[in-house]
């Protein structure tokens, strides 16, 4: 009987763990700050981009609209948009120095990744910035719930369709020379390597 209150018991939890984060990733929970909470994200300042301007103590995530996206592309030849989710718990989610350190280590093919977040969880985004040591400038998608609404999928999906004439989302987003050339869940240095050898032989 004291098995079965046990396990129960771990069900229960694991479901409301669950719940809760459907829940969380539902918004983008910009409703939810506090005017304290507020501060921490700003307007865009291109003097920020793909520099080492923060740290835990002077956080600001700057607020960044399609067109400064495309532009931001236009003037970049190899960059990497990463459609961010704070809360998750993958590696590829927790490390964000991973993306700094691949940058230096294609600094040769002047290799800039767009790190963005879906979602305005400012006290997940602080943990990734201190767990990760993370220096460089983060952005997250400037609220404006008339154009995108309030529901996560639907903001990210009006969002990037705006940045490639598609709704399909995918994590990351690789262009050359303002061209999409790769979609998807994987980012690594077979895929880097890949995308390299096949815009060199173009």
């Amino acid at each position: 009987m004291k098995n079965k209150i046990n396990i129960g018991f771990i069900i229960v939890i694991l479901m409301i763990g669950f719940v809760s984060c459907v829940v969380q990733g539902l918004n983008i929970n910009y409703k939810r700050l506090d005017e304290s909470e507020k501060r921490y994200f700003v307007s865009y300042n291109p003097v920020h981009l793909f520099q080492k301007v923060n740290n835990p103590d002077t956080l600001k995530i700057e607020q960044i609209t399609s067109d400064t996206i495309k532009e931001i592309l236009r003037r970049y030849p190899f960059v990497c948009y990463y459609s961010w989710i704070p809360y998750c718990s993958s590696s590829s989610c927790e490390n964000l120095k991973f993306y700094s350190d691949l940058e230096d280590q294609y600094k040769k093919w002047d290799l800039h990744f767009l790190i963005v977040s879906e979602t305005y969880d400012i006290e997940d985004i602080k943990h990734r910035v201190i767990t990760s040591g993370f220096d460089k400038q983060l952005y997250v998608i400037e609220h404006n719930k008339e154009k995108y609404g309030e529901n996560r999928n639907k903001v990210v999906t009006r969002f990037i369709k705006e940045i490639n004439g598609t709704d399909q989302v995918y994590s990351y987003n690789f262009y050359y020379k303002s061209k999409l050339i790769y979609q998807g869940y994987e980012c690594s240095e077979k895929v880097i390597d890949s995308l390299i050898n096949s815009c060199i032989e173009k």
